[in-house]
């Protein structure tokens, strides 16, 4: 009983240590990689009072719908902050709910000691703890709950036999995951559906009126969007750009070289992005571990939503690691389920790990990344070759912290065809280039659009690169070299 006590208490230690390192690191880095960029189109909507159109500098941003911009209209609404924190906290949300929502899940198709080995094995993967936990401002948490949703609303209700649960609320937030990140969940649903399906021996399903009714729900949700944009803008050229981002990323827009060296070694990778739980999976290497597996449907299922991501990642040299994610929660739930099956094999083997010992384990990980937030990410921020804080404190002080805009030479973006999808332009001409850290900070502070102006104006604050100003004579405040565009920029007044 006392021992039972004490791992209680080790058990919340661990959660709080994993809360404090996660939610302690919120607004220690700038805003970096995608996140600027997420977080300013959020806020041109705000300031523009247009929901419907993604802009940047005033221009139509094409690369991804606007689900995730609205949550964050939602949270600085709410705070009345544009700080790193509130950037941040959504993604933060949805990866504690997604952890909840795999306890509960685990908890009651196996025990709750998988259920909390299952959500623990989450909170402490590597890459999130490390990489996705700091840099939240990016879209692949919050797609991750939706995507995890998604799919356990196909196992629960499909084993249940409730067939409206199954189409209509996987297809819901398939509809919501096409809009926060486009093709990817339409694909996966497809192939998960198909293949389950297949496996619970139930595919004439897949032809049934339920399953109608839940792609023309899902579809009417993507429809009434794009129909919505359609009224403002050119719908034809953001479809195609926005089909055309996803495709770039996978085997269509990769050559076969590429594909088969990433083929080789994307499986290391997975392994140590998704340490711990990657390690508890080779005791499934064990005959005996491995056959009280078999007719396990939560492993089973959590396999092939695992292995479908996963190809999707092999097969697409071009994703970044954090494209992963929403595998991450399948692949921990198959870890505290081979890990409880060898508890009872190999409970007296050398190299079985106790409970205790996996509890150590994770509060070591979750002091490491306590230590990351009071040492690494300040000492990440002093090395960094440019910081984009001080640098848009430095640009604002110059400016008197009055409104600052953007000119220059526009930068040219090619326009693809799609499949059917054919756009009458062959480019579309976007502001000059410029972090997008730079106008995060200064909207920030100024509270106004960083809109770009091809032709600037009498009096007012501008950012340009330097050759921009061959002929021009404006008044220069500050002067500054970009480390990402690899040229001066310099403040003027014409």
């Amino acid at each position: 009983m006392k021992q039972k006590g004490t791992i209680r208490i080790t058990e919340v230690l661990l959660l709080i240590l994993i809360a404090l390192g996660i939610f302690g690191g919120l607004q220690l880095m700038e805003l970096r990689a995608e996140e600027p960029r997420r977080a300013i189109v959020a806020m041109e909507m705000i300031l523009s009072k247009n929901y419907t159109v993604p802009k940047i500098f005033g221009f139509n941003y094409y690369n991804k719908p606007p689900l995730f911009n609205w949550v964050l209209v939602l949270m600085f609404k709410f705070s009345g902050s544009y700080s790193e924190f509130w950037v941040r906290l959504p993604s933060i949300f949805s990866f504690f709910f997604t952890a909840f929502l795999v306890y509960t899940i685990v908890k009651r198709y196996v025990n709750r000691l998988a259920g909390f080995v299952a959500a623990i094995l989450l909170l402490v993967s590597g890459d999130i703890l490390f990489y996705g936990s700091v840099d939240a401002g990016e879209i692949d948490l919050f797609l991750t709950l939706l995507m995890f949703v998604q799919a356990i609303a196909i196992f629960h209700y499909s084993l249940k036999q409730k067939w409206w649960h199954v189409f209509i609320l996987s297809y819901l937030f398939m509809a919501a995951g096409v809009l926060t990140k486009g093709l990817p969940p339409l694909l996966i649903q497809a192939l998960l559906l198909l293949a389950w399906f297949v496996y619970i021996k139930q595919f004439k399903k897949l032809f049934s009126i339920q399953h109608i009714i839940g792609i023309l729900i899902g579809g009417s949700l993507i429809y009434l969007y794009f129909m919505q944009y359609s009224k403002q803008s050119d719908v034809l050229l953001y479809l195609s750009q926005l089909l055309t981002e996803s495709a770039q990323r996978s085997a269509l827009g990769s050559k076969w070289g590429k594909i088969a060296v990433n083929i080789l070694q994307s499986p290391v990778q997975v392994f140590y992005l998704c340490l711990p739980a990657t390690a508890l999976l080779l005791y499934a290497a064990n005959k005996k571990v491995r056959s009280r597996l078999k007719g396990n449907k939560l492993f089973v299922f959590s396999l092939m939503f695992t292995l479908i991501i996963c190809a999707i990642f092999f097969l697409s040299p071009e994703t970044a690691n954090r494209y992963l994610y929403p595998a991450f929660p399948f692949i921990a739930i198959m870890a505290s389920i081979v890990y409880l099956n060898a508890a009872v094999i190999l409970a007296s083997s050398k190299w079985f790990i106790g409970y205790k010992a996996l509890l150590y384990v994770c509060i070591f990980a979750a002091c490491t990344r306590i230590a990351y937030d009071v040492w690494g990410i300040p000492y990440q921020q002093k090395i960094s070759p440019q910081n984009y804080r001080k640098l848009s404190a430095q640009i604002l002080q110059h400016a008197g912290n009055n409104p600052i805009y953007v000119t220059g030479y526009p930068h040219q973006y090619d326009v693809h065809s799609f499949l059917f999808l054919q756009p009458k332009q062959d480019s579309i001409n976007g502001a000059t280039l410029l972090p997008y850290q730079i106008p995060y900070y200064i909207t920030k502070a100024t509270g106004t659009i960083m809109r770009y102006d091809s032709i600037p104006q009498k009096g007012l604050f501008y950012l340009t690169p330097i050759d921009f100003l061959k002929d021009k004579k404006p008044q220069v405040y500050f002067i500054f070299f970009d480390n990402w565009t690899k040229r001066d920029v310099v403040l003027v007044k014409f």
